[in-house]
């Protein structure tokens, strides 16, 4: 077992009823998600029920955290291209690293969603960094951005 450190470790746990799998779930209910770790004791009674399911939303490595933010990107250009597309979350609490949104074909007004889980809790999002690439050298230097970026916060909703 690993020894927790003296930060404050927080993960919170998504109730899913037997009969749905965790993406039904998403994000946490109005009332929220129970909180496992530092902050469990103002969640008394959320995990009381007899044989209930909870999805614990846990990091790598460290102390553990994770927090989880489902991304929809629409893309806007002119040509398809091949390639992939990152995207950054900028928020109060911190910056994220970049994260893998899609690689392969990248087709102008197609909408692609993923849920990303990130190391912090960003806060209150501030900006939202969009980066493509492209697989190979292309002469014409074809151009891809995005025309809309909504993220969600798993916790909250929002």
């Amino acid at each position: 077992t690993q020894a927790a450190s003296s930060t404050l470790m927080a993960s919170w746990a998504i109730p899913v009823p037997p009969t749905m799998s965790f993406r039904s779930c998403f994000p946490c209910p109005a009332e929220g998600c129970p909180k496992m770790g530092h902050y469990a004791d103002r969640f008394k009674g959320k995990t009381s029920a007899v044989e209930q399911i909870l999805f614990f939303n846990t990091g790598e490595s460290g102390n553990f955290t994770s927090w989880r933010y489902k991304v929809s990107v629409t893309l806007s250009g002119k040509k398809k291209v091949s390639g992939y597309i990152r995207i950054a979350l900028y928020g109060r609490n911190g910056n994220s690293k970049q994260y893998k949104i899609l690689k392969g074909s990248l087709k102008p007004d197609a909408s692609h969603m993923r849920d990303i889980d990130v190391a912090l809790n960003v806060g209150k999002m501030q900006k939202v960094k969009f980066l493509w690439s492209n697989h190979v050298i292309n002469l014409f230097r074809p151009k891809l951005g995005a025309s809309q970026i909504t993220v969600q916060n798993g916790e909250d909703g929002t």
